[in-house]
């Protein structure tokens, strides 16, 4: 090589490094940017189970303790360090009136950048600065759709790399104290998720035979000192949780482990199968780093990669799109990946002619852009982006404002029964009866003798009796299965359209401040309706006991109704059914009500005098609902009960079941 060419040559290596530093940063911006921009489609939604961990975050920084319902020691998150540190930024975003789901989430969006900068500086010292693996290992991490997807869903997922991350750079600096820093690291990692305990078992043995073999008594004493100090942080934070929450694991684990007959190894096999599938076997292509695996490093990190694949496996994987419980091994690859191209530069620096290299780089750099590119376009197609936020969003939308509805309209110490607690307790500020069991140690440690095969952390349900013992005020519909008209509750089927709740069980308070009055019960039971007029095709037989043909499932009726489809005409039959009169003895009328929502074709109506002094229609809906006519003003009087169906077409029908007057009870001054 001529003196000129020297001097080109290493001018452009001492341009490496800053080089490498701009490309880590750039992939740590990459990575926020679009985390944001995916979470802004998501409409600045998380997932539920996100959700949880913040409602512990809210209580700990609203000085209830770590509890998602205040009072109640229930360990129902695996993410403990990811909590505390969302406590502060509760507190900031309440301060000035900023949204404290959107400040965790951007917290998250930092930390998964800070992945990039860490994998920058092991590679200074792995791959000697070389450029092309490290913008092998950031270009995976910025292409892989879950990777930077998940990093917008406000979870511990990339906290937990990054502490792996970090360990691995503190142990191959040059620190005076690194020993120390790595046991910090490491101790970190666990607490920011228990199965990163897999990590640091991986670490310490595959580091200690190297430091024996080179006799190097400096290296020994750091290898004590990471020991050490991950041990004594680690257990200190195991003492305080074991002696605050009094269970040696989270309730999570019981909820989705214990049982007799536990077997989840197909459902996982298939777990980390689709994580490979998915992704074009692409993530095979890092274990080629086996054949380096005298590198310290690479021994660590390829010995974890495998026995935490083999942990999800074990325990059946999870139900979210992008495969969740994987994507802590992404930066892991990554670093793989980029050893795997460090190696065969070297191989072919030292074992081949001078145009070699270069060649050989250009070849390289072409394979690692088209994988690269493959990997992105398979993530697009198949990861998160549209398996939960172009296609939950909207749901997950209606979700939160049905919670913030709900907080509106009940106070904190109203319980409702649900699976979603995350949303009713971070939204609602609700307390919640947790249907599949993640606060709930009762449900958590039953023994579902086929745990394994089903949905992950929704196979084990509340008893309805357990549900019921705080009495809680709301029902959620969708989860505890069951008609609760007999158990004290009514159902609200009044709720705004953009929730797309079909109704909402509500504790009736009517019977603790009165009662109802059985001799105005009208319940349509057959028998003689003396007195009562129809006309038209809508009353030609009524009334009835069940669906007609064609007809949705009536939800919610008690034996006979009243229902105007007609078995022949369907929605298109017409009429008017009208009572004989009446007393008005109590202070309220209350009524069950379905069918089309048209107020002025579709209606009952409470007469006087032939005026209309209340009236109610459906909901475009066949599920039964309390309508309630405040009938105090009218004591004393004489009314009758009119039916109208005037209206045809879709949803031209209406239902009416169980009308009684309910008198409110007198208190003694």
């Amino acid at each position: 090589m001529t003196g000129g060419w020297k001097v080109h040559w290493e001018r452009a290596r001492a341009l490496r490094q800053p080089l490498a530093m701009l490309l880590a940063v750039a992939a740590g911006i990459a990575i926020a940017v679009l985390g944001d921009l995916w979470s802004r489609e998501y409409q600045r939604n998380v997932v539920d189970d996100a959700l949880i961990s913040l409602r512990y975050a809210q209580n700990l920084a609203t000085g209830h303790g770590l509890v998602f319902n205040p009072g109640e020691r229930v360990e129902g998150y695996t993410n403990f360090l990811w909590t505390v540190l969302c406590a502060p930024v509760y507190w900031v975003t309440h301060a000035f009136g900023w949204s404290f789901v959107l400040g965790c989430v951007r917290l998250n969006l930092v930390v998964a950048g800070l992945n990039a900068i860490l994998m920058y500086v092991i590679a200074q010292r792995l791959w000697q600065g070389r450029v092309l693996p490290l913008l092998a290992a950031l270009a995976l991490l910025v292409v892989d759709n879950s990777f930077v997807v998940w990093a917008a869903m406000a979870m511990e997922s990339h906290l937990v790399t990054a502490c792996m991350l970090g360990a691995l750079a503190a142990w191959l600096s040059e620190l005076r104290h690194r020993g120390a820093w790595t046991g910090a690291l490491l101790a970190a990692a666990v607490m920011a998720r228990p199965d990163a305990a897999l990590f640091a078992i991986v670490f310490f043995p595959n580091v200690l035979p190297g430091i024996l073999w080179r006799r190097k008594k400096p290296e020994l004493r750091q290898w004590l000192w990471a020991a050490g100090v991950a041990a004594g942080l680690y257990g200190a934070y195991f003492a305080w949780r074991y002696s605050y929450y009094g269970f040696l694991l989270p309730n999570t684990f019981y909820l989705k482990v214990k049982s007799s007959h536990f077997d989840a190894v197909a459902r996982g096999r298939e777990y980390v199968t689709s994580f490979v599938v998915e992704r074009g076997y692409l993530p095979l292509v890092p274990l080629l780093s086996v054949f380096w695996i005298g590198n310290t490093t690479v021994r660590t990190v390829l010995s974890w990669v495998l026995l935490h694949a083999a942990y999800v496996m074990y325990v059946g994987g999870d139900f979210y799109p992008g495969h969740r419980f994987l994507l802590v091994l992404i930066p892991m690859l990554a670093l793989l990946l980029g050893h795997v191209v460090y190696g065969i530069g070297e191989l072919v620096r030292k074992r081949g002619p001078r145009w070699l290299p270069v060649a050989s780089g250009l070849v390289l750099a072409s394979g690692l852009l088209v994988m690269v590119n493959q990997w992105r376009v398979l993530g697009l197609r198949y990861g998160p982006l549209n398996g939960e936020i172009r296609r939950w969003a909207h749901t997950l939308s209606a979700n939160r404002a049905f919670s913030l509805w709900l907080r509106q309209r009940s106070s904190p110490d109203d319980r409702i029964v649900l699976g979603d607690i995350g949303s009713a307790g971070v939204y609602g500020n609700l307390l919640v009866v947790d249907y599949f069991g993640v606060v709930d140690p009762v449900v958590a440690h039953q023994d579902a003798t086929t745990l394994g095969h089903g949905k992950p952390g929704h196979e084990k349900k509340a008893t309805f009796a357990h549900c019921m013992e705080t009495r809680p005020k709301y029902i959620k519909w969708g989860y505890l299965p069951g008609i609760f008209w007999q158990h004290g509750y009514y159902l609200d089927n009044q709720l705004p359209d953009a929730f797309n709740q079909p109704g909402l069980w509500v504790r009736d308070e009517l019977r603790d401040t009165g009662r109802y009055l059985p001799g105005t019960r009208i319940g349509f039971d057959p028998g003689s309706y003396a007195g009562w007029a129809a006309n038209g095709t809508a009353f030609a037989s009524w009334p009835t006991s069940s669906a007609s043909a064609n007809q949705l499932p009536v939800v919610g009726a008690e034996g006979w109704f009243l229902s105007t489809y007609s078995p022949t005409s369907g929605d298109d039959a017409t009429g008017i059914l009208q009572s004989p009169e009446f007393p008005l003895v109590g202070d309220v009328m209350v009524l069950r009500v379905a069918g089309g929502r048209n107020p002025d074709q579709l209606r009952v109506s409470l007469k006087i005098d032939d005026r209309i002094v209340a009236s109610a229609t459906g909901s475009n809906s066949e599920i039964l609902g309390r309508r309630v006519f405040d009938i105090s003003a009218h004591k004393g009087q004489r009314a009758t009960l009119e039916v109208l169906d005037d209206a045809t077409g879709s949803w031209g029908h209406l239902l009416v079941d169980e009308i009684q007057q309910w008198q409110r009870t007198e208190t003694k001054k």
